[in-house]
Parts: C-alpha cells; sequence; structure tokens
C-alpha cells in the first residue's frame, strides 16, 4: 500500500524550511516593488505547475512549466498586457511597506504603455465612476476615520463641565445621537434640552465607550394638553409601560394626560392625537405611534411594497441591534397603521367637511376619477351629445376590464372577525351585496368559438383549495390606467363572466349610458355574447339596460395574436372607428404595479386586504394625476409625427395603385356602414376545390365509368389507388416524427410504439405493391432496380408514385393515372398551406403552451410545412411549369413577422456598430490586432438561426405590429393557384390597413387635444368643490379650532389642483428638445397669458382655458405636426399627496 499523500499544511510548512535553507526568511509583511528601476533584467518570466510525486515511498516535487499563452479575449490581454522586454523588471524592496492602491494617479501602468500610439494619443478613462474611483483612492479612509471618530468624544474629550450649565458639580455624560449639537451635557440638562424632543436616544459615556440609554431612565415625562414650560396642575400619569413607536425606533416613556379645565378637557386619545401621537385603543391606550412613524411607513409601502412585518422589524433593529427586542408592539401597529391610511384616504377625499355621517358615504365616492376621460356636467361641453359623426371620437368611454391572479387571499379569518373600513366605498365593490349575489352563481358553461382562450378553459377549473379568493377582477380607464370607481371584485375560482358582468355593471353606474364606449377584454371575442341578457339578470343593486348600439368590443392588441383571424378582423383595435391608438393593455401595468404587495395581502384578513388595496390604488390613480399632463404631451408629439410618417407612405401607395383605389375605398365605407358587407380587410379564400372534393370528383368520375360500361381493371379503382398512395406517404412521415421523438428520449415519446405503427404500415405497402402491378409495372422493376437494405424501416421505403418515375416509365401507367395525382397534389397544396396558415396563427399560444409541455417545437413547424414540399416536389416532376413557389424557412411567418424582422435586424446592426466601435478604440490602442475586428465582424454577420419567435418577441415587447409590415406569399396565395386575382386581394387589404392606420392616428391627434382640454377644467372643478367644502366647514359650525383646520386643508387642497392646472399649462406650451436637453424655459406661447387671474371670476378663467385649448386644437389640424418627440419619464411628483 503506498504512502498517502501530504497534508497541505504539511506541504506548506517543508516549503518554508526550503526557502529558509536558501536564505529566505518567511514573514507576515508583504513587501512591494520599490519604486526605483533595477538592472534590467533579460530572462523571461516563466510560469511552473508544482505537483507532489509518489514513487518508491518517496515524495518528491515536479515542476513543470508553463507555456505563456495570449488570451482569446482582447479583454484579458488589455489587463494582462506583458511588460515589453528592453523595460526594467522592478524588484522587491524587503523594507518597503504595503500600501493598497488600484493604480497610480498619473500612470495606471507603472510607466509602460502598450504601444507608442498610446503615449501620444489621450484615450478616454477606463473607469466607468469616476468619482467612485476617486472615493476609493483618495476618500475611503479618510472616511473610515471619521465614522470612528463619531464613536469618541470628538471635540468635547477635554471638556470638563457641562456645556449648557457650566455647572462644575454635574458631570458632562450625555450626548444626543440625533441632535446637531454633539456636546456633552449633565443629566439634568439633556433632559431639559429635549423636552420638546422626547424620542431621541440619548448616549452616556462610560469612561470607554458610549452606551445608549433612553430619557425616560434620566427621568424625562412627557405632558400632554400644554405647550412647552406649562405644568398641569392635574396630570395623570399614563400606563406604566406606555410605548410609543417612532421612525429611529421603539421607545418606552413616561407621559402625563392632562386632567385640568384650562385648555378644554379632552379624552386621552384626543390629547395624544393633537400631539401627532397615535393611539391604538380609545379609552386607555397605553402603545401609540408618531405620525412621522406611520407616515414613514406609508410612504414606504406605497412607493416600495414595505409590508408591515418587514417595517416594524427594521424599527426592532434600530433600538437595539444585538438582538435584544423591545416590548412587541406589532399587532396594535397594524391597527393603527391601517386606521391612519383610511383616515387620510377620508380626509383627502372631503369626508371631514360634509354634515353627513362617515357610514353615509356613497359608493364610489372616494375614489379618484379620470380628469381626462369624459364626464358630462364637469369637462364636457353642454352640447356633447349632438357632436357630428366625425367628432363623436371625441366622447368615447374606453374601459379594459381583466384579471389577476396573483392577488389572492389565503381562507383566513372571516368577514365579521375583519370587517372593511369602507368596503365599496373606493374602488372594491360592496361586499355584502357582491357576496349574496355569488351564493346564486353556478358553475360557466361557455362553448369557446375561438382558439387558446385560458380565461374559458379554466373558468371553473382553477386551483381555489384553500383560498377565499383566487384573484381579483378589475376595470380601468383604457387609455390612462386610472382604476374606475367600484370596479375591482375577488375572483372565488378562475375568470367566470358571473364576477366579470358584475364588476363591468358596477364601475358603470358611476359613467353617464349616453356616452359611446369601447370595451376591451382578452376574452371579448366570447364574452360580449349574450353581455346584454346576462347584465339584466344582476341583483337590482347593479343591474343595468346596455345600449349596445353605443358599445363596441375589442381585444388588446398585445392579446390578438393569439386569436384566430376572425376575432382579429372584428375584434381589432386598429380597425374599429374612434379607437385612436388605445392599446388596451394598460391593465396590465396595473397588476405590474400592483404585483409587489401580492405577498402581504395573501394573508391578510378580508377587510385589511381590501383596505390595503384600495389605499395603494389611490395612490396609483394620484400618481396617474399629477404626471398625466407630461403623458399627454408624449403622446400628441409622437402622435403627429407618426401621422406624418403614415400619410406619407400612405400617399405612395395610393398613387401606386390609383386605378384600384375608389374600388378599395367604397368597399371601407360600405363595410362602416353595413358590418354584413363583405370585410375589406380580410384577406378571404378564392373559390377552389378542396382536396376532399377532389376526391369525390374522382369518385364520381369512377361510377360514371362504371355506369358507361368501361372495365376496370382492377376491383380498386385508379383514383382509389392513388389516393391510397397518398395516405400510406402521410403515414411515412407521421412515423418518422414518433421516431423522432423516441430517438430523443424525451418524455413525450416515453409512450410511443413504433412497432404496431410500422406493421400497419408494411402491411399496406404489401398491398400496395400488388396495386402497382396493375396501374404502374414499370414503378415495380424500378424498386428492384434500387437494391434496399433488408433491414431498412417501412417509413423510409420509396412509395413511387407516378410523379417518382421517370418519364419514360410514366409513359407505362394506366390511362389518367398521373393527372389524377396531379390535381390531388394540387387540392394537398393548398390544404398544407391553409393548415400552415391556422398553425401560425396559433403560433403564439403553441409555444406558450409547449414551453411548459414540450421540448419539441421545431417538429411541428416541419411537420406542417412537410407535406406541402413533398407534394410540390411530386408536381415539379410531372408538370413542366411550376405554379406553387418553394417554401423556405422565412417564408413561414404570421402576417406581422415583417415587422420582427426589420426591428431584429436594425438591432443586430446596431450591436454590431457598438462592437465594432469598440473594437477600433481598442485597435487603435494596440491592445488587439486587426483579424479580432474581422473575427468579430464575421461572427455577429451570421444569423441566429435557432432563436425562436418567443424569445425575440420577448426581447423585443412585441405589439401587434400593424403599423409596417409586409405579408409573406403564403398569405397572398390563399385560396388560389398561382394567378395575380389574389395578390390583388392581398394588396387591398394592405391598402385597407394603411388607410386605417391614417385615420387612427389623426383620431389620436384629436383625442389627445381633447382630454388635453379637458384636464385643466377638471382640476379647476376640483378646486372649486373643495372651495365648496370649507364654505360648508364654516356653515357646519362646532368647535372654532376644527373649523379653521377644516377651512385651512379646503384652501390648501384647492391650491394644489390650481398648481397642476398652472404646471398643465406650461407643460402643454414648452418646447421639448427631447432626452437628454435641459429645459430652458422657452415656450410656444407665453403660459401667463392662459393662466386664471387669482382675483378674477373663476368661471370665466375655466373658459378661458378652454377656449384657449380649442383654438390651438384648430391651429396644429392647420399647421401640421411638430418636430421631435420627448421620451423622457414621467417625473412623477407626490409632494401634495
Amino acid at each position: 500500500m503506498s504512502n498517502p499523500l501530504p497534508a497541505p499544511r504539511a506541504l506548506y510548512r517543508r516549503r518554508v524550511r526550503t526557502l529558509k535553507a536558501a536564505g529566505f526568511e518567511p514573514s507576515h509583511s508583504y513587501a512591494l516593488p520599490a519604486a526605483g528601476p533595477s538592472e534590467p533584467v533579460s530572462a523571461p518570466l516563466v510560469n511552473t505547475v508544482e505537483s507532489v510525486a509518489v514513487s518508491g515511498g518517496k515524495r518528491r516535487v515536479v515542476r513543470e512549466p508553463i507555456p505563456d499563452i495570449d488570451p482569446n479575449s482582447p479583454v484579458k490581454r488589455m489587463r494582462q498586457a506583458d511588460v515589453p522586454m528592453d523595460d526594467p523588471l522592478p524588484v522587491f524592496a524587503p523594507v518597503e511597506e504595503y500600501t493598497m492602491s488600484f493604480w497610480d494617479a498619473e500612470d495606471p501602468f507603472n510607466g509602460s504603455a502598450p504601444t507608442a500610439a498610446t503615449q501620444a494619443k489621450k484615450t478616454r478613462p477606463k473607469v466607468s465612476d469616476r468619482a467612485m474611483a476617486e472615493w476609493i483612492i483618495d476618500y475611503r479612509q479618510e472616511f473610515l476615520e471619521a465614522f470612528v471618530w463619531l464613536d469618541g468624544r470628538g471635540l468635547s474629550s477635554s471638556q470638563t463641565c457641562c456645556a449648557r450649565c457650566n455647572s462644575p458639580l454635574a458631570q458632562p455624560k450625555y450626548r444626543c445621537s440625533e441632535c446637531s449639537n454633539r456636546a456633552l451635557l449633565c443629566g439634568t440638562c439633556i433632559v431639559e434640552e429635549h423636552s420638546t424632543n422626547p424620542l431621541h436616544w440619548i448616549e452616556a459615556w462610560t469612561g470607554v465607550f458610549f452606551q445608549r440609554t433612553s430619557l425616560q431612565s434620566l427621568g424625562l415625562r412627557i405632558q400632554l394638553a400644554h405647550p412647552r414650560g406649562e405644568a398641569c396642575p392635574m396630570p395623570q400619569p399614563g400606563h406604566r409601560d406606555f410605548v410609543i413607536l417612532h421612525t429611529n425606533g421603539i421607545h418606552s416613556v413616561s407621559l402625563d394626560f392632562c386632567g385640568c379645565q384650562h385648555h378644554g378637557r379632552a379624552s386621552n386619545a384626543t390629547q395624544l392625537l393633537r400631539a401627532r401621537l397615535y393611539p391604538s385603543t380609545g379609552p386607555c391606550p397605553q402603545t401609540c405611534a408618531s405620525f412621522a412613524c406611520l407616515e414613514s411607513f406609508h410612504a414606504l409601502s406605497l412607493h416600495g411594497k414595505t409590508s408591515a412585518y418587514n417595517y416594524y422589524r427594521a424599527l426592532e433593529y434600530q433600538t437595539s441591534g444585538s438582538g435584544r427586542r423591545p416590548l412587541n408592539r406589532y399587532r396594535p401597529f397594524l391597527r393603527m397603521a391601517r386606521q391612519f391610511r383610511h383616515l387620510l384616504l377620508l380626509k383627502r377625499r372631503g369626508r371631514a367637511h360634509t354634515p353627513s355621517a362617515i357610514v353615509d358615504t356613497a359608493p364610489g365616492e372616494l375614489a379618484i376619477r379620470c380628469p381626462a376621460c369624459p364626464r358630462p356636467g364637469v369637462n364636457l361641453p353642454n352640447n356633447w351629445a349632438d357632436a357630428a359623426p366625425e367628432d363623436q371620437c371625441l366622447y368615447i368611454l374606453y374601459i379594459a376590464i381583466d384579471a389577476c391572479f396573483r392577488l389572492k387571499r389565503r381562507l383566513i379569518g372571516s368577514d365579521i372577525r375583519d370587517p372593511g373600513l369602507g368596503t365599496g366605498w373606493c374602488y372594491f365593490v360592496e361586499w355584502e351585496p357582491y357576496r349574496k349575489y355569488l351564493l346564486t352563481v353556478t358553475d360557466q358553461n361557455e362553448i369557446s368559438t375561438c382558439t387558446g382562450l385560458a380565461a374559458l378553459d379554466h373558468a371553473n377549473t382553477k386551483y381555489a383549495r384553500g383560498y377565499s379568493a383566487t384573484g381579483v377582477g378589475a376595470g380601468v380607464c383604457a387609455r390612462h390606467e386610472f382604476v374606475l370607481p367600484t370596479a375591482v371584485a375577488d375572483l372565488q375560482r378562475g375568470e367566470r363572466y358571473a364576477n366579470m358582468d358584475y364588476i363591468l355593471a358596477s364601475l358603470l353606474r358611476h359613467f353617464s349610458p349616453l356616452l359611446r364606449k369601447i370595451f376591451s377584454y382578452d376574452i371579448a371575442c366570447q364574452w360580449w355574447k349574450n353581455l346584454k341578457e346576462r347584465l339584466l339578470q344582476l341583483p337590482p343593486l347593479v343591474r343595468i339596460q346596455l345600449a349596445m348600439d353605443l358599445c363596441r368590443f375589442a381585444v388588446p392588441k398585445m392579446h390578438l395574436n393569439v386569436h384566430i383571424l376572425l376575432c382579429r378582423l372584428l375584434f381589432s383595435l386598429a380597425l374599429i372607428l374612434g379607437s385612436g391608438q388605445t392599446d388596451g393593455k394598460g391593465i396590465e401595468r396595473l397588476w405590474a404595479g400592483i404585483a409587489g404587495v401580492a405577498g402581504s395581502t395573501k394573508l391578510s384578513g378580508h377587510g385589511g386586504r381590501a383596505d390595503q388595496l384600495d389605499d395603494h390604488w389611490t395612490f396609483w390613480n394620484w400618481m396617474k394625476t399629477i404626471g398625466l399632463p407630461k403623458l399627454l404631451r408624449r403622446r400628441l408629439d409622437n402622435a403627429r409625427s407618426e401621422l406624418s410618417k403614415q400619410e406619407a407612405s400612405f400617399r405612395l401607395f395610393t398613387a401606386q395603385q390609383a386605378e384600384h383605389v375608389q374600388d378599395w375605398l367604397n368597399m371601407v365605407r360600405a363595410y362602416e356602414i353595413d358590418e354584413t358587407k363583405p370585410n375589406p380587410y380580410d384577406l378571404g379564400e378564392a373559390d377552389a376545390v378542396t382536396e376532399a372534393e377532389v376526391r369525390k370528383e374522382l369518385e364520381d368520375e369512377d361510377r360514371r365509368a362504371l355506369t358507361d360500361g368501361v372495365p376496370p381493371l382492377n376491383a380498386v379503382s385508379p383514383s382509389e389507388f392513388v389516393t391510397f398512395g397518398l395516405d400510406l406517404e402521410e403515414q411515412q412521415r407521421h412515423i418518422r416524427v414518433q421516431a423522432q421523438l423516441k430517438r430523443q428520449k424525451s418524455s413525450t415519446g416515453l409512450d410511443i410504439r413504433l412497432k404496431p405503427l410500422r406493421k400497419k404500415l408494411n402491411k399496406g405497402i404489401r398491398h400496395f405493391r400488388e396495386l402497382q402491378a396493375t396501374y404502374t409495372p414499370a414503378a415495380l422493376l424500378h424498386f428492384e432496380s434500387l437494391r434496399l437494405p433488408v433491414d431498412l424501416h417501412p417509413e423510409d421505403v420509396a412509395l413511387l408514385l407516378p410523379s417518382a418515375l421517370r418519364p419514360a416509365e410514366r409513359s407505362t401507367c394506366s390511362n389518367n393515372i398521373v393527372d389524377i395525382e396531379r390535381r390531388l397534389r394540387h387540392a394537398k397544396c393548398k390544404a398544407s398551406l391553409g393548415r400552415l396558415r391556422h398553425r401560425l396563427h396559433m403560433k403564439a399560444r403553441l409555444l406558450i403552451y409547449k414551453k411548459h409541455q414540450s421540448r419539441n417545437q421545431a417538429i411541428n413547424t416541419r411537420h406542417t410545412q412537410t407535406p406541402y414540399q413533398a407534394s410540390r416536389a411530386a408536381l415539379a416532376n410531372i408538370n413542366d411549369t411550376m405554379v406553387w413557389p418553394v417554401l423556405a424557412a422565412k417564408d413561414i411567418r404570421c402576417l406581422e413577422d415583417r415587422d420582427d424582422i426589420t426591428k431584429r435586424e436594425h438591432r443586430n446592426r446596431r450591436q454590431l456598430e457598438i462592437r465594432l466601435q469598440r473594437q477600433t478604440e481598442l485597435l487603435a490602442d494596440g491592445w488587439i490586432t486587426a483579424e479580432d475586428v474581422d473575427r468579430v465582424r464575421d461572427e455577429d454577420g451570421e444569423e441566429d438561426e435557432d432563436e425562436d419567435d418567443d424569445s425575440v418577441r420577448r426581447k423585443e415587447n412585441k405589439t401587434s405590429g400593424e403599423s409596417k409590415h409586409a405579408i409573406s406569399w403564403i398569405w397572398t396565395m390563399a385560396g388560389h393557384t398561382g394567378t395575380d386575382a389574389a395578390l390583388e386581394d392581398g394588396l387591398r387589404v394592405e391598402w385597407c390597413k394603411a388607410y386605417a392606420r391614417v385615420r387612427r392616428w389623426k383620431e389620436e391627434i384629436r383625442i389627445l387635444q381633447e382630454e388635453t382640454c379637458r384636464y385643466p377644467i377638471s382640476m379647476e372643478y376640483e378646486a372649486e368643490q373643495w372651495i365648496a367644502r370649507s364654505r360648508a366647514a364654516i356653515e357646519m359650525g362646532g368647535d372654532a379650532r376644527v373649523v379653521e383646520g377644516r377651512v385651512a386643508y379646503a384652501a390648501k387642497q384647492a391650491s394644489v389642483y390650481r398648481e397642476l392646472v398652472h404646471r398643465a399649462e406650461i407643460t402643454r406650451t414648452e418646447v421639448w428638445k427631447g432626452r437628454g436637453h435641459k429645459k430652458d424655459g422657452e415656450r410656444m406661447a407665453t403660459a401667463e397669458d392662459t393662466l386664471m387671474e387669482e382675483d378674477g371670476d373663476e368661471e370665466a378663467d375655466v373658459a378661458e382655458i378652454a377656449g384657449a385649448s380649442d383654438s390651438e386644437q384648430s391651429d396644429d389640424d392647420q399647421d401640421g405636426v411638430l418636430a421631435g418627440d420627448d421620451d423622457d419619464d414621467d417625473e412623477e411628483d407626490e409632494e401634495n399627496y
């Protein structure tokens, strides 16, 4: 048995002994190269690898040299650049001290430049963050020392007496960790200094370090209901363990309530509230949270989706980072935070300024409404209902509904134990009527006429065990993404019609029934059927008579591609009059914004979850409100720019097809008046026989031949013979696919049994050979000449149909055999293309499904195109001329995929330009060679053919792409055999779509101009509402100080809304130069000319603003479009929220 290898520690000790013997002394201090140069060393530095070899019971160290190989990466070569041989090698100076630095400030390469060109040419900085690099080099050590300095007494280290009272008897040992004054004070002075800041942390000097202590331990008592310096003659001590939660931790305090009558006898809870301390209970509170703490948590929960648990744990950490937890006040904190956000909602929506009780709040009254959507009596002219047909697009209500299954709720608690504080007053529907309605709902049994609609497939089968709610359904403003009042409800299983119908009826209560409406829903093609009848069966609270003539239904552009062609024609927002450029996918952004609270609300009670979601959606709507002017301006500039491009392209298209344009235009107008007319956007199918019809015709011909007395050659007719051969050919293709699946050993191929399939095929081939002796005897002679191996699988055996024979051999075939195959092959080509087009319609949904179910996506496409290719090859052997084009991989794409290819090529070109630019810079610096640049150019020039369409769409965030694309020939040849008739149909469809695009962009500009006009009018309406509330507060009477607070808050809110009007006007009129340009205050029009005068008549000011916007709208229509488009993100400002 050989000796075991020595341990690494033993090898290390042996290595140390060897170094000592050679004269080297090991040390724990390491030296860097000396600053000065030494004698040049010409020998190259050789890298070696040491290994331990065991032989004969002895161990020895073997050193093997490693050749110096340049790394492949040019970046690595740059980092590992060798020092030139003529440069002196540095030596190690044992006396030098180790100093850490990334590089020398003047020479980052220690005097060794890569090439001479680098010394002469000034290169760009290699550091991405110059400030960070400077901090690492120059300031990191300095900052660290300042941190440590703060832990000592600092400037007070020589202090001998209290800095406040200067008493030599008072020991200066206390300081505040939060006050800017870091001087040491005595215990008495530190308490007096913090009588108005009782929630600061105090540190006591122990002689060696500062130890945290509390003001309570030093004797501080908080007196409520009295100003500073005024003692209460009748103080009432609070609870012994009174706790206050503040932004800096959890404090145990000594607190006195006021028992006198000097400032009015108020309850203990009211005294705490007036001191900006929120009590957890009413009569005898012993826990409260400062308003600053609740406001901080509220802001963090809205912006960062911070849960109450994480925030409370952070407070515990700030109290003691060593793990010693204070008194547990987590449940009181939950209660206080929930009540606080509810009271803020009531206050901000004016419920403190109305004489009615809070419980009398109307459904949806607390919701923030969209200021740009049409609201009769608020932001619409009096004669809006009499608008001309061309102006009706300005008064359409766009509503999008959808469901989100991330907002689940476990089966926890009950409605009685956890009722909502205001469910139904904001965005959730009234719970009790909705709950009773759900008791009458049964399973949904709807038959879908579309493909891939998971909402219908899983309406009743959504996993719901252990959940009170599997998600929520909601309705939003489709153009501006505002959550609509009483438009959210829980789902119990899947996306059932019963839930979504109730949501729609509930939100429509708040809008005028005379408004035209466009409903966007991903299953609108099925959901709209019988919708009117279903709405009439709802409870009386939400029952509504829907005027279907005023409604249009659409599928969001993001979901449209997975629907069948008929849905794409009837429910496309790009083809619906008045839709503008509404995409319908805004509700998906709502789900993305609220997804952060899904984890915390999943374990909440029913009422707590509803209150929290209402609060988050109120904040969402407010952010949309203050950011809407910039959104509208950005969209308007983009629409004007895009319209000019579309009009130029459309004019060119129209000029090229001038002889057909008038007919196409008449077809569009006729269809818009009467939808029973032919759809101009439908490519249609030409009148051509199908494969089944060809087979039926051949059977009829056989029967007529028998009737005419023509003797048959065999019991199997010639048409049946050819049909039988084509069926065998199809079986062979099927078995090849199954064999490929089985060879890949995928989960799909585990249960595939090829033996019975091949046995059946062999039997069919033997029978086919018998028939070939009658109809194509030359095929048997040709088959014998092939000399195929005996172990060949039947799916690989040549059937030798007439098309596979040589012309001389086909001449020996029976009459009409070749013609029969030709007719069947033509029909099969047409059928194969039809199936391929159908597959492409379902491509997006198929890929999504197979991503989870199968790994063999490529087989589906190949199996779909193989029958076409086989039939076309057979026809090429038979016919002298070929009418069926070659089906290449690039031809297999959807109608919109031309846009994908164009954008993908542009993206690849842009990436190549960036890479080549970087390589050129490295080449100029001498780090790489010209061959490296050529290699990058060659690599980027190769197209990645393995990248599937699904991954490309995810990268590019694709939509429907109707604006720019060219259709493949497989669509233009739909239903024909190579004539120009279908090509003309394809051009007609493309012209009609181009015409629709121009009209939609024109509508978009008019709609945006109208929305821009509505916004200041709506904001002025809100300001007037607050002015009216301030007058009502005075009339309400009561405590004068409460009345003063109501009036002050109403005036503040009115000022906020008028400030929004002012900022909206600035946004509308300023010149936007695009991203990266500072706004220098230039204006297209003087904002002050259209702003309202503070002391003027309010109604006249509103009319002036509206008139200015109307005049701008007409000027814009005449002058054309503005140049430029600003893509800056919304600077959302919630300062006044």
